[in-house]
């Protein structure tokens, strides 16, 4: 096993495709490649860019395989995958990814007679690619695109046929978050490239279908864990020439837990239950999985230049001015860069004001315990009191710290992008 993980590490670099519900055949479970919010269900966020996500899951689903004809009561089959995939965020609001689905092992029991289809060997089955923009919204809300295509490794597949060619998906993306509830939706047409039917197989090359899938989630922030329902099929746009047992249509609903290990690796575990009889609806799956994510490796993203330079107003007054260009390390109060950017124009900006007092508050994200990141959040808003002291010459009796820990978010503290932009310092000026 050790061995084969290995490989599948090493030729999983090559350029590849992905998509909810996108499989040629059976990859129905085929979770996101960024890694964020929910399992399989797209939300509109996109990785920063620089970021990179490293996702591992496998799932064991009963009764997928196809069957036809008359077949034994106690007929069953099992059928064991993984999953490798990577994310990368390329521009602000676009990212893509590449995965590569795996059969790692089957059983069929009790077929009698009839047909059923199974796999020739173990392996992989297919390439994925897809890419999204985001063309609206914010941390909380929003609207993307997503574009993927899939190529059929199987040889002898009966849903491409013979001379087939590559499945292009085409998905409207939305999403909104209410406090700890999230909620997303993905609609779309994919456009297949059927080749003839394979002679002697009683199955049609699929045609084009429609996409459909809902997501929803609670964040549970003192347990460091969202717990995800989601709900993804298919179905033909066109009726089949000759039905089957199993239908062209699928649905699945699925449930689990998204917990994170630490600010940048994250564990996913559930269940999912086929609710149509189609091709690869199961009768159970259960899956885990895990996503890493890396970076920056390139583009470090700073807060846009504003009034009081380099920090973003949160409101009209222009007293209030919030920052996440000030980067600490984890569980630490200690600036990784010097903030010079950022803390030497904003103390400009204070000596030609006349104010009375600046209130600084530090803010964490919600891993920890709360009276632990409340005392990290007070020595943040210190250290850059220290800086604007010792190093800026403003008057230590008009500044003001105050560490109000994880209470107030601007951002989903369920993923690590959010975790990240709720580490922040916000500066008040009172006039």
């Amino acid at each position: 096993m050790k061995t084969l993980i290995i490989l599948w590490f090493g030729l999983a670099l090559s350029p590849l495709a992905h998509a909810n519900v996108v499989g040629t055949d059976v990859q129905q479970f085929n979770p996101t490649t960024n890694g964020l919010d929910f399992v399989t269900v797209q939300s509109s966020e996109t990785l920063r860019p620089g970021f990179l996500n490293i996702g591992l899951f496998s799932n064991y689903a009963t009764n997928t395989l196809p069957r036809y004809g008359t077949i034994s009561p106690n007929y069953s089959d099992a059928l064991f995958g993984m999953d490798f995939n990577l994310g990368v965020g390329i521009l602000p609001k676009w990212d893509a990814g590449l995965s590569l689905p795996s059969v790692i092992g089957q059983s069929v029991t009790n077929s009698s007679t009839g047909v059923t289809g199974q796999y020739g060997s173990t392996g992989f089955t297919e390439l994925k690619l897809n890419t999204k923009y985001r063309f609206s919204g914010d941390d909380n809300h929003g609207l993307a695109a997503v574009v993927s295509t899939n190529i059929n490794f199987i040889q002898n597949n009966p849903y491409v046929g013979t001379g087939g060619g590559p499945t292009f998906n085409f998905e409207f993306v939305g999403d909104t978050t209410i406090g700890k509830f999230a909620v997303g939706a993905n609609v779309g047409y994919r456009l297949r490239s059927p080749g003839s039917a394979i002679a002697g197989i009683p199955v049609e090359p699929y045609r084009n279908q429609y996409i459909a899938s809902l997501a929803s989630s609670y964040h549970v922030a003192s347990w460091d864990t969202k717990f995800i329902f989601e709900m993804f099929g298919s179905f033909p746009v066109a009726a089949a020439d000759s039905p089957n047992f199993r239908q062209q249509s699928s649905i699945e609903a699925l449930l689990g837990a998204k917990h994170d290990l630490g600010q940048n690796v994250a564990m996913h575990l559930g269940f999912g239950k086929g609710l149509a009889t189609g091709v690869a609806s199961p009768d159970i799956r259960v899956y885990i999985g895990f996503n890493v994510a890396v970076g920056p490796l390139f583009g470090r993203l700073k807060n846009p230049i504003a009034t009081a330079g380099g920090l973003t107003p949160t409101d009209g007054s222009g007293n209030n001015f919030s920052t996440n260009s000030l980067y600490f390390g984890v569980n630490s109060y200690e600036l990784e860069e010097s903030g010079d950017d950022v803390i030497g124009p904003f103390a400009e900006y204070l000596r030609k004001q006349k104010f009375t007092m600046l209130v600084i508050e530090g803010h964490t994200d919600s891993i920890g315990s709360r009276s632990y990141n409340i005392k990290l959040s007070e020595q943040r808003a210190n250290t850059i009191k220290k800086i604007l002291v010792s190093q800026y010459a403003i008057a230590a009796d008009k500044i003001q710290t105050i560490g109000q820990g994880p209470d107030f978010p601007v951002a989903d503290n369920g993923n690590f992008q959010g975790r990240s932009l709720n580490r922040r310092v916000e500066f008040r000026i009172e006039r």
